[in-house]
C-alpha cells in the first residue's frame, strides 16, 4: 500500500508470486521445487508418497504442489514450527507404507527430531527434504539417522562471485554459508544496482529494481513480470555425514 520495495530471500511460497508489483525475491518458488521433488519421486521408481510438512505458509504451499504433480500422494501430515515429538504424525505414515517420505520443514531442530524418530520407528521408506534440511544441525538433531536422506536445493552457483562470497564466508565465520545466506547477500546488490538507476521514488525504485539482472552468489538474478527468479535444483545425498551432489536439474 505504501510502494515500498520489498525483497526477500527466504520467502518460497507459491502464492506470493502475485502479491504485488513491489515484491521481489532471490529465492525461487516453491512452485519450481514442487515440481522438481515430484519428478525426482518418479525417476527414482518411487509409486507412492508420503508428506510431512510444517505448517505455516511455506509447509502448506509446498504440500499442495506436490500433491498436484504426484497422483499418489498417499497421506499428508503436518506438524508445528516447535514440535518436539512427530511419532503420531509418523505412526499414521507408517501404516501407510509409502515409498517414499517428503519432509517440508523450515526449522532445522524439528528436521532432526523427525529423522531421528522415524529410524526408531522402524520406518524405512526413503526420506526425502526440502532445502531447509540441508544444514549440519539437521545431521546433529538427527544422531545418526540422516544417512541416505536425499534433500532438493538450489544448485549452488559456480561462479567467481558466488566463490568469492563463499570464500569470505568461510574466512569470517569458519563454516559454509548457510541456506538463504547466498540469496541474502544478492538482495542487498539488487538494491545498490537498482538505486543507481532511481530516480529517487518508490515508484522509480520498483521499476529499476525489476530491471536489474546480474550473476550473483545464488545464481542468475533476472526478475520475471511477476518478481520472481528461476533457478536450477540439484539432488544432494548424505553419505558419511556431508551433503554429496546426486543430481542436477
Amino acid at each position: 500500500q505504501a510502494n515500498i520495495v520489498m525483497i526477500s530471500p527466504a520467502s518460497t511460497s507459491p502464492d506470493l508470486t502475485n502479491a504485488g508489483p513491489h515484491f521481489f525475491r532471490t529465492v525461487p518458488s516453491d512452485a519450481l521445487q514442487g515440481v522438481e521433488g515430484a519428478k525426482l519421486v518418479k525417476e527414482l521408481g518411487y509409486k507412492s508418497l508420503a508428506v510431512l510438512y510444517v505448517n505455516d505458509d511455506y509447509g502448506v504451499g509446498f504440500n499442495k504442489v506436490l500433491k498436484e504433480n504426484f497422483e499418489n500422494v498417499v497421506i499428508s501430515e503436518s506438524f508445528e514450527k516447535e514440535s518436539t515429538d512427530l511419532r503420531t504424525q509418523l505412526t499414521k505414515i507408517k501404516e501407510k507404507a509409502p515409498d517414499a517420505i517428503y519432509i517440508i520443514s523450515n526449522s532445522p531442530s524439528v528436521a532432526g527430531v523427525s529423522l531421528k524418530q522415524a529410524k526408531e520407528l522402524g520406518i524405512t521408506s526413503q526420506l526425502i527434504g526440502s532445502e531447509g534440511l540441508k544444514d549440519d544441525s539437521v545431521l546433529e538433531a538427527a544422531e545418526g539417522a540422516g544417512e541416505g536422506l536425499l534433500i532438493t536445493f538450489i544448485v549452488a552457483p559456480n561462479t567467481l562471485i558466488g566463490k568469492q562470497f563463499e570464500n569470505k564466508y568461510k574466512s569470517e565465520y569458519k563454516t559454509y554459508p548457510p541456506i538463504f545466506a547466498r540469496e541474502a547477500y544478492d538482495s542487498m546488490i539488487t538494491l545498490f544496482l537498482a538505486n543507481q538507476k532511481s530516480d529517487g521514488t518508490k515508484e522509480g525504485l520498483i521499476k529499476t529494481v525489476g530491471e536489474v539482472e546480474f550473476d550473483g552468489a545464488s545464481g542468475k538474478i533476472k526478475f520475471d513480470e511477476n518478481g520472481d527468479v528461476v533457478k536450477p535444483y540439484e539432488v544432494l545425498k548424505v553419505e558419511n555425514k556431508p551433503f554429496v551432489p546426486l543430481k542436477q536439474s
